[in-house]
């Protein structure tokens, strides 16, 4: 995943969290609920999966968004 394309899925997940202030979900959740049902691209799931995990990663680490461990799943939020 080249830069542009990591940017374009942060400022997707950024967009959907404007008018989804409280939403929390799962990789495979954002993918099919916040992503998909938004317009964003289709490609090998396999892929996408992997840009998507770096895309979360880097606004857990710039502290727009927080990890709540759940069941044995990581769900992502906005930090509060």
């Amino acid at each position: 995943m080249n830069k542009s394309q990591e940017r374009a899925l942060m400022d997707a997940i950024c967009s959907y969290m404007v008018g989804h202030e409280h939403a929390m979900d799962t990789l495979d959740g954002i993918a099919e609920w916040w992503l998909r049902s938004n317009g964003a691209p289709q490609r090998g799931w396999d892929d996408h999966k992997r840009s998507l995990k770096i895309a979360l990663d880097r606004l857990v680490s710039d502290g727009f968004l927080e990890e709540v461990k759940s069941a044995g799943e990581t769900l992502y939020r906005k930090k509060r």
